[in-house]
């Protein structure tokens, strides 16, 4: 993929692959994205903002 921090949007999340260094998803929030966390078991990504917003995504099974 090849890209640098500097060229995306803070409404943009990129996730790797640990193994290899490549990345392996894209997410796209629709609103500037201040803290991220996963849940325990890597089945949820939450998302929040520091206006208050907070959006929960459940991960594909290819995503551990």
């Amino acid at each position: 993929m090849g890209t640098h921090e500097n060229d995306i949007e803070r409404t943009t999340i990129l996730m790797f692959e640990i193994g290899t260094g490549l990345a392996s998803a894209e997410i796209k929030s629709v609103f500037e994205v201040s803290a991220m966390g996963f849940s325990e078991d890597g089945k949820y990504l939450s998302l929040g903002s520091n206006k208050g917003s907070v959006c929960v995504l459940a991960l594909g099974q290819n995503i551990h």
